[in-house]
C-alpha cells in the first residue's frame, strides 16, 4: 500500500506544479461563473431577418405530396386497347407475301447496299486525300456525308449470305 500512497502524491504533486507554471491569464484560471456566454444574435448575423410572417397560409412550391403518385391515382386492371378498341388500329401481317428466307434476302440487299456506299466513300476520300481526283460537293455546296471508317462483321450474317447464294444459283 505504501507505493500507492507514493504515486498518488507524486501525481498530485506534478498536477501542482503544472498548474502554477500555467499564466495567470489562461483560460483555466478564469472563473466559469465570470464568463458570459450569451451572444448577440442579432450581431452574429450578417444581413437582416427575415420575416416569415408573410409566407404563412400560403402554398408552397417545395411543399412535398402527401403520398406518392402510385396510390394517389387507381390503377387501371384493364389496358386501355381494350377499354376503348376504337382508338386502337390493329395491324397484321397474315396478307403480306414474305417468308423468313424473302426478309433475310431483302436485309442483305440493304446490307450490300451500305458497304457499297461506304466502299465508295471511303474511295473517294482517299482520292480527295492524293489529290487525285476534285471533289464534286464543292461546286454544289451541299454538306459533305461521311462514313465511319469502322466496319462490323456478322459471322451469322456471313454464313447465311453463303447459303442464299447458294440456294440463289440455278442447279
Amino acid at each position: 500500500m505504501g507505493s500507492f500512497e507514493q504515486k498518488k502524491n507524486l501525481l498530485f504533486t506534478s498536477l501542482e506544479s503544472a498548474e502554477q507554471s500555467i499564466g495567470t491569464d489562461s483560460v483555466l484560471h478564469q472563473n466559469v461563473s465570470e464568463i458570459d456566454y450569451s451572444l448577440d444574435r442579432k450581431g452574429c448575423r450578417p444581413g437582416k431577418l427575415i420575416n416569415v410572417d408573410r409566407y404563412r397560409n400560403r402554398e408552397s412550391i417545395f411543399k412535398r405530396p402527401a403520398a406518392p403518385i402510385g396510390h394517389c391515382l387507381k390503377r387501371s386492371t384493364v389496358p386501355d386497347f381494350q377499354r376503348n378498341p376504337q382508338k386502337w388500329t390493329k395491324y397484321t401481317l397474315e396478307d403480306v407475301d414474305t417468308s423468313e428466307r424473302t426478309n433475310t434476302a431483302a436485309a442483305f440487299s440493304f446490307l450490300r447496299q451500305i458497304e457499297e456506299q461506304r466502299e465508295t466513300a471511303l474511295a473517294l476520300q482517299n482520292a480527295l486525300e492524293a489529290g487525285d481526283v476534285q471533289d464534286p460537293q464543292e461546286d454544289t455546296q451541299q454538306p459533305k456525308v461521311g462514313f465511319c471508317r469502322s466496319v462490323v462483321r456478322f459471322n451469322r450474317s456471313v454464313r447465311l449470305r453463303g447459303q442464299l447464294e447458294e440456294a440463289d444459283e440455278p442447279p
